[in-house]
């Protein structure tokens, strides 16, 4: 593999030819990998985002146009490809680069990230900002962050805001765990739907004898968009709101990428969203096997994917073996997670009572209020989220449970 580590960074990603694309995204995993394996960190999200970070560097001139990521699971690569691979190598440690998109580390990155669903609307407010600029404003948000009501109230505003908006939905059908929830599954449905790709399979073939005949390609590529919009739900909800909805393409292939964004940044004007397909934990066979596993993980062994060492049972394996004890012997008690049943130990309660567990995907407010309900019909919930996350949520406890006075047990994991 040829030795990228002296290159230009982001500069030359826009002048390396495109065949060393490739060798260069094996390489950006390989730093990924040992980083995290060294110090922990999130893997599996942001091993899957490489062609795209790549992509991205490569068509807009990031520091002209800003990227917002959400939550920032998905940015080492955008971090080792903006100059700072000495700092990765101390990936969360003193002196070294930050877990997240850090604005004090580099120009490249434009605000600070930790929640769900931010990110539309930084840019949002970006495109409005940079308007008279013609400049693009983009947002990279996982797909589990479109069932955090901020992203469409986002979205909602995106047809008066958006002149030069571009929302990348980078789509492996996970956050932390599988998805749920209706807009999830048809977003799934849009990757295997037969009718749409056997129509695009179709057209593709008739297209390869008119290659030279640009305008056709053009008056295809449109006719395309509009038969997506009539079969696929998720088209449909985007272009109702005013948002031009292109794709899906493969997140993980340079070919489909780069043709995609070169033709959005030659668009005259957005709201654009491009739905983007690619796999968590690309290119590492042990974050592919288990995404939900190596989202987020401590040191490991690099070769075997084994961590180095054992350690005690913590927090969240101690509350999710109580959980257990106390559902048997209570029918009444219920958990309500936010995306969030592996990370705070109810994995094992999902299997065993799985009528008494609800995983309401990332939206805190309603996982508060979902309670609350549950509360008032007799049930006893355990709401369980985050510290950080629970913020979000801090009214929703007040004017929904403490008012109304109904038994919610909160459990605040990761509270420092």
């Amino acid at each position: 593999m040829p030795d990228f580590s002296q290159l230009n960074f982001p500069a030359d990603v826009r002048t390396l030819p495109e065949s060393e694309l490739p060798n260069l995204a094996a390489y950006l995993r390989q730093e990924i990998i040992a980083a995290v394996s060294a110090n922990g960190g999130h893997l599996a999200s942001s091993l899957g985002a490489v062609e795209l970070c790549i992509a991205l560097h490569r068509v807009f001139d990031l520091r002209h146009d800003p990227v917002f990521f959400d939550v920032g699971h998905q940015a080492y690569a955008h971090k080792l490809l903006t100059g700072r691979a000495a700092a990765f190598r101390r990936l969360r440690q003193c002196d070294g680069c930050s877990g997240f998109p850090a604005p004090a580390e580099s120009v490249y990155d434009p605000a600070s990230a930790g929640h769900a669903g931010a990110a539309i609307s930084l840019a949002l407010g970006a495109a409005a900002a940079l308007a008279a600029d013609d400049r693009w404003a983009i947002a990279v948000v996982g797909d589990g962050s479109l069932t955090c009501g901020i992203s469409f109230e986002a979205l909602n505003n995106a047809r008066e805001e958006g002149k030069r908006l571009l929302v990348i939905l980078n789509d492996n059908q996970m956050a932390i765990s599988p998805n749920v929830g209706g807009l999830a599954r048809g977003l799934n449905r849009v990757i295997s739907g037969r009718r749409y790709n056997r129509w695009r399979l179709a057209l593709k073939r008739g297209m390869s004898s008119w290659k030279s005949y640009r305008h056709i390609h053009r008056f295809i590529r449109r006719l395309e968009d509009v038969v997506k919009g009539a079969l696929l739900p998720p088209g449909v909800l985007f272009q109702e709101l005013g948002i031009r909805y292109l794709g899906p393409v493969r997140g993980n292939d340079f070919d489909s990428l780069l043709p995609m964004l070169e033709r959005i940044a030659d668009l005259p004007s957005g709201p654009v969203l491009l739905h983007v397909i690619t796999r968590k934990g690309c290119g590492y066979p042990p974050a592919e096997e288990w995404p939900s596993r190596y989202h987020g993980v401590a040191g490991f062994d690099p070769d075997s994917g084994l961590p180095d060492t054992t350690s005690a049972t913590g927090f969240s394996g101690a509350f999710g073996a109580k959980m257990l004890e106390l559902a048997a012997a209570d029918e009444r008690i219920e958990v309500v997670s936010a995306a969030m049943l592996r990370g705070t130990g109810l994995a094992e309660f999902a299997r065993r009572f799985p009528r008494r567990c609800h995983d309401v995907g990332i939206a805190e407010e309603h996982a508060v209020i979902f309670s609350a309900g549950l509360a008032w019909g007799g049930r006893r919930p355990v709401c369980v989220l985050y510290a950080t996350f629970l913020q979000r949520a801090l009214d929703c406890i007040y004017t929904e449970v403490v008012l109304n006075h109904f038994p919610v047990l909160f459990i605040i994991d990761r509270a420092g």
